[in-house]
């Protein structure tokens, strides 16, 4: 056994008044941390203060960033149901597009997002246990995961995570003590 050593943090951010909910990476290295003060910070690791602030109307609850593609864009779940897709690097601090509260329902509030592998498509998850998929060029719905799609089973208690592989299958996470790997198809 060895001793531990303490070491303290490469950098140590405040900025958001309620507790620190979700965190995402941009590919720039931007850091975009949301919380339940209804804002989103954006960060860079020479900075110790937010170097943008967005302002949301309800606790945000996911955030992810695009991996590939010519915009930096950020997606944003709250717990109003709302889906907003901001562009980092546009300074006017307004959202690309936003989906009001029936994203997924009128109660369900957005808790995962994730952008597929080559950011044209992306994933939701909700408190109710859906997951739907949607174009990032123009905020789309493409595909409900219901049993009327062919899906057999969908989660039974709120998405808690989402992930896309490089094979372009979603991994998602729920309350209901399960993961469920998704295959693709158009």
């Amino acid at each position: 056994i060895e001793p531990t050593i303490l070491e303290a943090p490469l950098n140590h951010f405040e900025g958001h008044t309620l507790d620190v909910t979700c965190v995402a990476v941009a590919k720039d290295m931007k850091i975009v941390s949301g919380s339940e003060d209804k804002s989103v910070c954006v960060w860079v690791s020479t900075i110790f203060g937010p170097l943008r602030k967005l302002e949301h109307d309800d606790a945000v609850l996911a955030v992810a960033c695009i991996p590939k593609g010519d915009k930096n864009l950020c997606l944003v779940g709250c717990a109003n149901g709302s889906i907003y897709l901001w562009d980092l690097d546009d300074k006017e601090a307004a959202p690309i597009k936003i989906l009001e509260k029936e994203a997924h329902g009128s109660d369900a509030k957005i808790t995962s997002l994730a952008f597929s592998p080559d950011g044209a498509l992306f994933a939701s998850g909700a408190s109710d246990g859906t997951i739907r998929m949607w174009t990032t060029d123009g905020a789309e719905s493409r595909y409900e995961f219901v049993p009327g799609n062919g899906v057999a089973q969908s989660h039974e208690d709120a998405v808690t995570s989402l992930h896309f592989t490089p094979q372009s299958r979603l991994i998602s996470a729920g309350r209901d003590k399960t993961l469920r790997v998704w295959r693709l198809k158009e």
